[in-house]
């Protein structure tokens, strides 16, 4: 994203920031995701994205 705006992972009452490029997780914004890669602080360096099946309990 531009101008300073970055996406955010919710989990529960914790946010995470996602480090990725845009175009990467923008697919993938309000829906329910599992995401893979590596959490420093707050922030996901995500190396994969994608939608849960419909069908999945979380």
């Amino acid at each position: 994203m531009t101008g300073g705006s970055s996406y955010t992972l919710v989990a529960g009452n914790k946010g995470y920031t996602l480090a990725a490029k845009p175009q990467t997780i923008a697919p993938f914004a309000g829906k329910h995701v599992h995401i893979e890669g590596d959490v420093k602080g707050n922030t996901i360096t995500v190396t994969s994205i994608s939608e849960m099946p419909k069908n999945m309990k979380m």
